[in-house]
């Protein structure tokens, strides 16, 4: 059995950034690529600071799977129980043995219809800015 090719939203942003990022991550040699810049690293704990801050105060339940078969099945029982906010969860769709996968973090529950019934899960992005994008 062939193993799906698995996308992801940090898939799309690297090939956008540069088509031969995701080929090196994959085939080039570890000992080869640079040590993140320490912007970059500020920049990234000043994310997770301000994740952290902005859920803090939230009525959520939170997915704390790290192995993503297990955190979409955690994922889908709480959308079944029709959980109001969802942080860490995992989304997937998978068609012609392609995996869509994602984890957003926070699955909001809105008004709609879906195989849940009258709701279904939009995905939000926590993002360390001043302007809504």
């Amino acid at each position: 059995m062939q193993k799906s090719i698995v996308f992801t939203p940090t898939l799309f942003y690297e090939y956008a950034i540069c088509p031969h990022w995701i080929w090196h991550d994959r085939f080039s040699d570890p000992k080869e690529k640079g040590a993140m810049s320490e912007l970059s690293l500020r920049l990234f704990e000043q994310g997770v600071l301000h994740e952290k801050d902005y859920i803090k105060d939230l009525i959520l339940s939170q997915v704390k799977a790290v192995n993503l078969k297990a955190a979409f099945t955690q994922t889908m029982s709480l959308m079944q129980a029709g959980t109001d906010l969802i942080y860490q969860g995992v989304i997937q769709f998978e068609q012609e043995g392609i995996l869509y996968q994602g984890r957003p973090d926070l699955l909001k529950k809105v008004t709609g219809v879906s195989k849940f019934g009258d709701y279904y899960y939009q995905p939000v992005d926590i993002k360390s800015t001043k302007d809504r994008k």
